[in-house]
């Protein structure tokens, strides 16, 4: 009888292992993704000036251990130089998810992730040398501006006009509009290409990656700019009408629709006092006249 309770043991204690195996390797594998995490950061303003004092939350996200929470979060202080550190953690993902100071303003592309894991592709290598940059603003004096939103369809190869003072756009070539709109297409439908080219009659454009547009540069711009793109293109710029008059942000969305039309979509921050200032105060916000 006892050979027999030991078979039965034995049989049992084998049948457990071959079921929980699959769930014990999956468990092994995925806590040998946590790494080690060391990530040094630094932050500027606008003119490249370190900010220290910014209040800076990280959080890194780990598979969970007995020594390692899923989620540890840190709160750091950056130093004068601008900088801050991690160093010596566990995990497989660190999220820098907020930065924040009084008189500053962060764009959310700043809040950004970064892979340490063993098992996500390239692990992130951050040098104490040459930390990850992090930028924010430094808020200034706000001036009256005009903020509009603008969603329109464009006919193929048909000029289309837009007035940034009033958010009006028409399908036609006025000579008096700030911007003229023009798509055309290879006859491919939304399978094939299409090309986008912006027009500024009496002024110019410049073409940016910018976080934040709240300064227009004094020079460098051209009276049209165009871009080849397939089903859909979005594009930041800056642009000066008027001779100068007025100056604009401008965030320019294109989405062939198939049928012949383009979709246009358009966030513009307008100031028609001829200042470069773009910066924005709802408080101030000058209402378009339609």
């Amino acid at each position: 009888m006892k050979r027999l309770a030991i078979v039965a043991v034995i049989i049992i204690a084998i049948g457990i292992f071959v079921f929980l195996a699959p769930y014990i390797g999956y468990c092994l594998f995925m806590v040998s993704n946590n790494a080690r995490v060391d990530f040094y950061g630094r932050i500027l303003d606008q003119n490249s000036n370190p900010i220290d004092g910014a209040r800076v939350m990280v959080q890194i996200h780990a598979t969970p251990t007995l020594l390692t929470p899923e989620i540890n979060t840190i709160n750091l202080l950056s130093d004068t130089n601008g900088c801050f550190s991690v160093k010596r953690q566990t995990g497989t993902i660190l999220s820098v998810y907020s930065i924040d100071k009084s008189g500053y303003e962060v764009s959310g592309r700043e809040t950004r992730n970064f892979n340490y894991g063993h098992h996500y592709g390239t692990s992130h290598v951050s040098d104490p040398k040459n930390p990850d940059l992090f930028r924010v603003w430094k808020k200034g004096v706000t001036e009256p501006l005009i903020k509009n939103y603008l969603n329109f369809p464009v006919m193929e190869r048909t000029d289309c006009s837009v007035d940034l003072t009033t958010g009006k756009s028409s399908n036609n070539t006025n000579y008096n509009s700030d911007l003229w709109i023009n798509v055309s297409s290879d006859g491919k439908g939304w399978k094939g290409n299409s090309t986008l080219c912006l027009t500024v009659p009496s002024g110019g454009l410049i073409e940016t990656s910018e976080r934040y547009l709240y300064l227009a540069p004094e020079k460098g711009y051209q009276n049209k700019i165009e871009w080849t793109f397939g089903s859909r293109t979005a594009k930041k710029l800056y642009l000066t009408s008027r001779n100068g008059g007025i100056y604009c942000a401008l965030e320019i969305e294109a989405t062939n629709h198939d049928d012949g039309k383009w979709r246009i979509v358009m966030n513009n921050t307008v100031n028609p006092n001829g200042s470069r200032n773009l910066e924005y105060d709802a408080s101030k916000r000058i209402q378009a006249k339609r």
